[in-house]
């Protein structure tokens, strides 16, 4: 999944450019345009064949922002929206899979300027209502229309986020600090930010299941004792929890399953599985491994952890920990 930073007004701002945010907002859909190719689906086309008309948009900038929201956006991206240089005004999250690109050509796009342009290239988004705008200095690029953002950026986006809410709850500064602590430790998603979770969550459960079916012959039960998934191979009992890594974070991920894992197996009057099995959408960081790797080492936990890839999935330490026992 990317992160990507959205401008969506018509024109520059110190100028006096109108800004349709909220008539995306209010749609659910995130648009752009230019003149030169406002009436051509873009649908057909790719970096590799471009449309009549692309060499006339002006600038660099605007060509590689027009082509990545038409051609790399995808299913479960994130955006940002900005406002003005400083502002942060929104958040949502692309709706549609993660396999082709979200954009869709809309004829009749209810996205128009006061000046009566339509603007039909459009991508669908799952806005999050509760979202508080934010200031953010300094914003790369500003006039950029669409850039994708770095994990370092989307962070202190994060902070920011968290830091606005908290002084609209008229918190002092030093409860704020403890406060963004204690978001890091418990961290609190939004409505829109869970609609997304869950529906990954249901469709890495569901490709998991078929994976096993298929791989193993082994039938999983699901959704049982608040246990996501588990099943019983030579003898052995497995469960598995399933962790969708919110905006690339695999080490909150990792951290939130962990206390369930411990949780469904020790905690009275669970009695514990004989391999556990945490599994993500996209792949550990080799810090991740690294410390599961400890667990296993210094408390004997029987932890594999496994992620997506491809069609099916993969395993570390264990390449196939449910033909074989997991060691310690």
């Amino acid at each position: 999944m990317a992160n990507w930073r959205l401008r969506i007004r018509a024109g520059y701002y110190a100028y006096g450019g109108e800004d349709l945010w909220p008539k995306c907002r209010d749609h659910q859909l995130a648009a752009i345009t230019y003149e030169q190719i406002e009436d051509t689906d873009l649908s057909g086309y790719s970096v590799l064949k471009y449309p009549d008309g692309w060499s006339g948009i002006h600038g660099s900038r605007a060509k590689s922002s027009m082509a990545a929201f038409a051609w790399k956006v995808r299913g479960g991206d994130t955006l940002f929206v900005a406002d003005t240089d400083a502002r942060i005004v929104g958040r949502g999250f692309v709706k549609g899979g993660a396999d082709r690109p979200a954009y869709r050509f809309d004829v009749n796009s209810p996205i128009v300027t006061a000046k009566g342009v339509r603007w039909k290239h459009t991508i669908p988004v799952d806005w999050d209502n509760g979202f508080e705008p934010i200031v953010h200095r300094p914003v790369r690029e500003p006039q950029v229309t669409l850039i994708e953002l770095t994990d370092e950026e989307i962070q202190s986006f994060e902070i920011a986020a968290q830091r606005a809410n908290h002084a609209t709850a008229e918190l002092p500064e030093d409860r704020v600090r403890v406060a963004l602590q204690l978001s890091e430790a418990y961290p609190r998603y939004t409505p829109a930010a869970l609609r997304m979770i869950e529906r990954k969550h249901a469709e890495l459960s569901n490709s998991f299941t078929s994976w096993l079916a298929k791989t193993h012959g082994l039938i999983a039960e699901t959704e049982h004792s608040q246990i996501d998934s588990q099943f019983t191979a030579e003898g052995k009992t497995f469960m598995v929890e399933f962790k969708i890594a919110y905006q690339g974070h695999t080490k909150r991920a990792v951290r939130e399953a962990l206390g369930q894992i411990f949780e469904y197996n020790h905690y009275p009057p669970r009695m514990a599985h004989s391999a556990w099995l945490l599994v993500l959408d996209i792949p550990p960081t080799p810090s991740d491994l690294k410390f599961l790797e400890q667990l296993r080492k210094n408390f004997g936990v029987p932890l594999n952890i496994g992620w997506q890839a491809g069609d099916g999935f993969q395993f570390h330490p264990n390449k196939d920990p449910i033909a074989s026992q997991p060691h310690g």
